[in-house]
């Protein structure tokens, strides 16, 4: 674990200003450091007085700057301030680690604040390439202050830090960025916190405030091209093997390990060895074993329990090593940030039984041990245990020197530590020994030779510390061609030739290689691992060597480029990366063992930046006996949403944050022992199956969890851990839809801490999302809390919250709330809807967004330090989330009623779109109408329907959509129609030749039809008639349209098309016999190809004709050879018991005369016809006002029409007389 130079980490940032914080603060401090008691006197003094000197500290409110506050726009000068606290001493605990310069500051002694507001959008400060500087200066370098920035005030979390002073004696100043383009910080008030570390009022720091531009970022390497190189052959495959839900959660800095010696052969194919695997504060190793009847080869995950190395501590650095040849595994668990050494034991039998370990030798470092083993370096040295021949070594730093010890009996004692460098050397920081066939020993340290006023050694070279001698002397051989960074250790692997491969972070942060084979005073080969894939940045790399000509590098790596990469806001996707080699370094192929499976997105963090610091420092490497390649390393992206980058509903996912332990493992190529090679081809192993995405839950239940996975080793181990076991997380809304509750499920719940604990925060934390207006969605974080306390105190709260940084924003809001003790214990917490924004209730359906999605939920426990800001329990496991909750809606039900399936339409069609939608549990909102995917329109009010109109030619599906009150959908099954081309249309008027008459029919005028006349037929006859032949041409459907008048003197008639009749009424409200009202029609359609006939026939009373229009048909068959004539008609008023009369001529070709005679009121009348020779032709009396004749004529000349009044007064008659003629 890498140390944050000055600054010990806080033990609890959520407690910064709370009056009620400093006693429970330090019961917590006093539990940790009892159980550090056992490791020596000197720790137990150092807490005792760090404890007391925290014991009678009180938090006033916050003590001001001079002046107190002030306002930043991306045009605005330098602030300025100065402080006005009057005393230093706010060191924290140097020793123990357990408290901070800030969490030792009182207001107005040893710090103040500034309140700086920053003003404006982030878009504004991205648009302008501007940030903010704070600067903190002063004058002795010995008077030194620490700066703290929190987002909103002190409550807030930490944004950007500074505090470099107690490592550098010529340091005067303390510098720190907000930059409002990182989500992180964004823009709004902070609270400028200064500590007074060992300063006075006598140097008062002067602070600025300043607006500058965003710094250029440094000209980078030029990304690789990657390469176009073919594969060698034999090039190994790998395939990624993750520890079973709740196993191994949390497993940062692992390290790995196989046991030659417990090697098994499963269907003939030796596994390699026992695999071990410690990381995090497990409570137990990982065992895992190999079967590799099948491809790949199916594991067996075994815990380990461990005894001494899970003792509790506030600081650690898990170490595991596993001397391959020997058997022997070493666990360590660091007593961090103390000269305490380490608890260790070992097992020689894979976990089944340990023996403790003396741990180390004293005086140890502080920080980044490593445990290594191999044979003795001669000459032997004196007191080697000859029961176990080789040695064991322990290395660690205290942050300036680094010491070796050495164990002459297999690791149960040490000798004592011998200083490798100090800080004048090298930086403090090292990587993990590796002992050599030959006993050489051999541990990388990322910079030696540089600025030793520096930490880091900042302009120093990567090195190799060298001992030929069992840890007596050391020597320090730098990669002098080689350039650095900083902040991540390299790692070093020996061949059995003693070739050694030297791995490191170069500058430009790509990951190299380079060969020595002289025990590193030259160095040869050193290349580039990423350029063949483009690879920009890269971490933590683990070396292993077989025979001398093979190596493996794993490291993880991302394309994208920048020197932020360890920045809250840095883009990128990591993977694991391992390079082989099988010349001796001459040349490397690197490939991305984990492709579609990200380990990490966006930034790995180092010590400044806790919340994406999840992948801590480094991972481990090693070989079996087989020769295969093993990685264990930890794993930041589990779940679908990281994996894929979405979370549900669309939303961006961000990274995990887990450290859940895999190992990869080679399944197929060459391996790192030649004679082990396997024969044939590689075979390509499996696609990892995806975990599945959050799912949808309609009853409130999001969450099952299995009990027992509480992440707490110091509990005791009969009921203590059951009330901080979650097994269940639900939602519900209110009868009154005013107020969700979040309830979480324990397996045993009591308001009483368990033994050894001062109470627990029990939270349920979900993201609810909202689309703005321009599509845009916004999301928030909110949690729910239920805190116990030492007096069995219950406190229910709510409010918006920080995933990333586990914690509200700001200060949480009181709630109500209920719990239920005993066995399945429930806490509840009731949260107004107004508080949540109002989302929509019912809170989702399959259109918005939900108002609870991918929840989860965390125990926290306050026992000690490093307990209180981790959760002891996740649920569900760690990565993944609950299902999304939903007040699920019934969708409606809806159907088009017309057109009906099938339709068919001529173009340009319009058509009527009907539709019926109904809904049982509320109402609906629209109907939609879609061609397709394409929308046509909508109704909001029932009957509902839309009026398409001009749809051309083609086959089209039609559906409608309903939408209820909660936006819940269902689409209709579709109706498919057809639009045919547009007919050719052929009206033929009353007068058209290709129309037959019979007797009987008169033409009459009127402005109202159709060409402004119009034919007219009176009286009862069967034998009058009007017919019409036409023809439908093939492979066309036909129409016909009949158009007709309707009078109130109106009758009735036979339609007749193809023998099958309609009868047609004429009958009408209004219109007189000779001045009907127009406008009916009668169609005929669909009609097949070929010739059709009408008829009219079997008329009573008025029958009237205006037209046909023939549509796709034309008329057809022999013309008629007879048809009327000129119609003579008028009206006269004929006197009572009078007479009147016209002549009308009938020329030669007249076979028939027709006469109508209709009187007003239908008074009673007669009419006569007379030939031209003087006989009387026929006679007709009126009914109902009506007389007719139609007499066959057989000579031409004048006939008289009589019209003779019957009633006694005078009466108005109008008559039409029409001669039928030949054509």
């Amino acid at each position: 674990m890498e140390p944050t130079q000055k600054r010990n980490r806080r033990f609890n940032a959520s407690n910064r200003n709370n009056q009620t914080a400093p006693a429970a603060s330090l019961f917590s401090k006093l539990i940790s450091c009892r159980a550090l008691n056992s490791f020596g006197v000197l720790i137990t003094l150092v807490c005792v007085l760090a404890l007391l000197s925290v014991a009678f500290v009180a938090l006033p409110s916050v003590h001001a700057s001079n002046p107190t506050s002030g306002t930043l726009t991306t045009t605005s000068s330098a602030l300025n301030w100065q402080g006005t606290a009057v005393a230093g001493g706010a060191t924290g605990d140097l020793v123990g680690g357990l408290i901070s310069s800030e969490d030792m500051c009182i207001e107005g002694v040893t710090c103040d604040t500034f309140t700086l507001t920053i003003a404006g959008t982030p878009a504004d400060w991205v648009a302008a390439n501007k940030l903010v500087h704070v600067h903190l200066g002063w004058t002795v370098p010995a008077q030194d202050y620490d700066l703290y920035i929190h987002k909103g005030d002190l409550n807030g979390p930490v944004v950007a830090d500074s505090g470099n002073g107690a490592t550098n004696g010529i340091l005067q100043k303390e510098d720190a960025d907000l930059n409002p383009a990182r989500a992180n910080i964004g823009t709004g008030t902070f609270a400028v916190h200064v500590v007074y570390w060992t300063a006075t009022s006598a140097d008062q720091y002067q602070a600025t405030a300043s607006v500058e531009l965003v710094p250029a970022p440094p000209s980078p390497t030029p990304t690789p091209t990657p390469s176009t190189a073919t594969e060698p052959v034999g090039t190994p495959r790998f395939y990624s093997y993750l520890t079973p839900p709740g196993v191994a959660d949390f497993a940062g800095e692992p390290s790995i390990g196989v046991n030659w010696k417990s090697e098994q052969v499963n269907g003939g194919i030796p596994n390699g060895g026992t695999v071990n695997y410690f990381g995090g504060f497990l409570s137990y190793m990982l065992r895992a074993s190999f079967n590799d009847t099948t491809f790949p080869a199916k594991i067996n995950w075994e815990k380990a329990p461990l005894t001494v190395a899970t003792a509790p501590r506030a600081y650690g650095d898990p170490i595991l090593f596993t001397d391959s040849r020997t058997g022997r595994t070493f666990v360590s668990q660091e007593l961090g940030q103390t000269p305490g050494g380490s608890t260790a034991e070992f097992t020689d039998d894979d976990g089944r039984t340990f023996t403790p370990s003396e741990g180390s030798g004293a005086p140890s470092g502080i920080d980044h041990q490593t445990i290594g083993g191999g044979p003795y370096h001669a000459p032997l040295p004196t007191g080697v245990n000859p029961l176990y021949p080789n040695g064991v070594w322990y290395c660690s730093q205290s942050i300036a020197d680094a010491v070796c010890s050495l164990s002459l009996d297999g690791g149960r004692t040490f000798g004592p530590a011998v200083p490798m460098y100090s800080l004048a050397d090298c930086g403090g920081l090292h990587g993990h020994i590796k002992i050599g066939a030959d006993g050489t020993a051999y541990v990388p340290n990322r910079a030696c030779h540089g600025d030793p006023t520096s930490l880091v050694h900042v302009g120093g070279k990567p090195a190799l510390l060298v001992s030929e001698d069992n840890g007596i002397t050391w020597q320090i051989r730098t990669l002098e061609q080689a350039t650095t960074k900083p902040d991540r250790d390299p790692s070093v692997a020996v061949g059995s030739d003693g070739t050694v491969y030297f791995a490191y972070q170069a500058g430009d942060g790509h990951s190299r290689v380079a060969v020595s084979h002289d025990k590193g005073v030259t160095w040869v080969n050193d290349q580039d691992l990423g350029s063949q894939l483009g690879i920009n940045n890269s971490l933590f790399h683990a070396a292993v060597s077989g025979d001398g000509d093979r190596a493996a590098v794993a490291f993880f790596g991302t394309t994208t480029a920048g020197g932020d990469y360890d920045q809250p806001g840095f883009e990128a996707v990591w993977y694991l990366y391992i390079s082989t080699t099988f010349d001796g370094g001459k040349t490397w192929w690197t490939q991305n063992a984990t492709p579609n499976d990200p380990v990490q997105r966006g930034p790995v963090c180092g010590s400044a930046n806790g919340f994406c610091r999840n992948l801590l420092d480094f991972f481990g490497a090693d070989i079996d006996k087989e020769g295969r390649v093993l990685v264990g390393y930890e794993d930041g992206c589990v779940s679908h949403a990281c994996i894929t980058g979405l979370r549900s509903y669309g939303l961006p996912a961000s990274n995990d944050y887990t450290a859940k332990a895999v190992i990869a493992r080679q399944t197929g190529g060459k391996r790192m022992f030649a004679s082990y090679d396997p024969a044939g081809p590689v075979a390509e192993p499996p696609t990892k199956p995806l975990p599945p995405p959050a799912s949808l839950s309609c009853d409130g239940n999001v969450i099952t969890d299995s009990t027992g996975d509480v992440y707490n080793t110091v509990l005791p181990a009969v009921g203590g851990a059951d009330q901080l076991d979650i097994s269940k997380v639900s939602f519900a809304l209110s009868p009154d839809k005013q107020s969700i509750s979040a309830t979480i499920t324990v397996k045993d719940f009591s308001t009483t801490p368990p033994a050894g604990t001062l109470g627990a925060n029990y939270r349920v934390i979900w993201t609810q999302a909202k689309k703005n207006a321009d599509g845009t969605i916004t999301t928030k974080g909110f949690a729910t809390e239920v805190g116990t306390d030492v007096t069995g105190t219950v406190a229910y709260s709510y409010g918006e919250y920080d995933q990333a940084g586990n914690s509200f924003v700001g200060s949480s809001t009181t709630a109500t709330g209920t719990t239920t003790t005993g066995p399945n214990g429930t806490l509840t917490v009731n949260v107004p809807v107004s508080a949540l924004g109002n989302p929509t209730i019912p809170v989702t359906d399959l259109l918005d967004l939900p108002a609870v999605i991918e929840p989860y939920a965390l125990v926290f426990s306050s026992e000690i330090a490093v307990y209180f800001v981790t959760p002891v329990e996740r649920a569900p496991d760690y990565g993944f989330a609950g299902a999304n909750w939903a007040v699920c809606n019934t969708p409606p039900t809806v159907s088009i009623t017309s057109p009906a399936n099938g339709a068919t339409f001529n173009s340009p069609a319009n058509i009527t779109i009907n539709a019926t939608a109904a809904d049982s549990d509320g109402t609906i909102s629209k109907v939609e109408f879609f061609q397709g995917d394409t929308k046509l329109g909508e109704d909001t009010t029932a009957p509902y329907s839309f009026q398409w109109n001009g749809v051309g030619v083609g086959s089209y599906s039609l559906t409608a959509k309903a939408t209820d009150n909660g936006h819940a959908s269902t689409v209709s099954a579709p109706v498919g129609i057809t639009v045919n081309a547009a007919p050719v249309t052929n009206c033929l008027e009353d007068d058209n030749s290709a129309i037959a008459y019979s007797e009987g029919w008169h033409t009459l005028n009127s402005a109202a039809a159709s060409a402004g006349h119009f034919r007219y037929h009176n009286g009862k006859s069967s034998t009058h008639s009007a017919s019409l032949t036409f023809t439908v041409p093939a492979g066309k459907k036909g129409k016909l349209t009949y158009y007709y008048a309707t009078s109130t003197k109106g009758g009735s008639a036979s339609v007749v098309l193809d023998g099958v009749a309609k009868t047609v009424s004429y009958k009408g409200n209004s219109g007189s016999q000779n001045n009907p009202v127009f406008g009916s029609k009668l169609e005929f359609a669909n009609l097949a190809a070929g010739q059709h006939k009408l008829e009219i026939k079997n008329m009573t009373d008025a029958v009237y004709v205006d037209g046909f229009c023939l549509e796709n048909a034309l008329p057809s068959g022999p013309p008629p050879t007879t048809s009327p004539g000129n119609t003579d008609s008028g009206d006269q008023e004929v006197r009572g018991g009078g007479e009147s009369s016209h002549n009308q001529p009938v020329d030669n070709g007249t076979t028939a005369i027709s006469v109508a005679a209709v009187s007003a009121n239908d008074l009673p009348i007669k009419l006569v016809l007379i030939s031209p020779s003087g006989s009387v032709l026929q006679i007709a009396d009126s009914v109902n006002g009506v007389a007719v004749i139609s007499a066959p004529v057989t000579q031409s000349g004048t006939y008289i029409v009589k019209t003779i009044n019957l009633s006694l007064g005078p009466v108005r008659v109008w008559t039409a007389a029409t001669p039928t003629v030949r054509r």
